[in-house]
């Protein structure tokens, strides 16, 4: 099952960069998080609820297809490698399941030429290479999430 957040008062000592104007007026956007790595998984859950976005937080590739079936988020955000598939397969198969208008940016640590030139024609929007900035990831979100 996955982890629903939503941050509408952030942490007054927490740096958050200023939230996307579709946020500030009111509406919010989900973004599906897909990340093995319990730490990385909060730190970026935490990015994204601090800036107004609604996170949905998968451990595996799987559940996030069961979720994928019945629901279409904003944006994904998926590494590449999760314990029980590839990346590159829930991109393909995200990508058929959202079409083409809602990014799906990937942030890994595999930053091998095969990887990155097989972003491509999975149909991955943007590529981060990790660790991950988070005023670059924030950035990117408002860039392709259409407000």
């Amino acid at each position: 099952m996955p982890t629903r957040t939503r941050s509408d008062s952030p942490n007054k000592n927490a740096e958050a960069t200023p939230l996307p104007p579709a946020v500030q007026d009111g509406s919010s956007h989900t973004v599906m998080l897909v990340e093995d790595n319990e730490l990385v998984a909060r730190g970026l859950n935490r990015l994204l609820t601090l800036n107004g976005y609604q996170t949905v937080v998968f451990n595996s590739g799987t559940p996030a297809i069961e979720y994928a079936q019945h629901h279409t988020p904003s944006a994904a955000v998926v590494d590449l490698h999760l314990p029980d598939l590839s990346g590159l397969v829930l991109i393909r198969n995200l990508r058929d399941r959202f079409g083409p208008d809602v990014p799906i940016i990937v942030c890994s640590g595999d930053t091998s030429m095969s990887t990155l030139n097989s972003l491509r024609h999975v149909g991955a929007t943007f590529f981060l290479p990790k660790p991950v900035r988070g005023s670059q990831l924030i950035e990117e979100m408002k860039k392709w999430i259409a407000t």
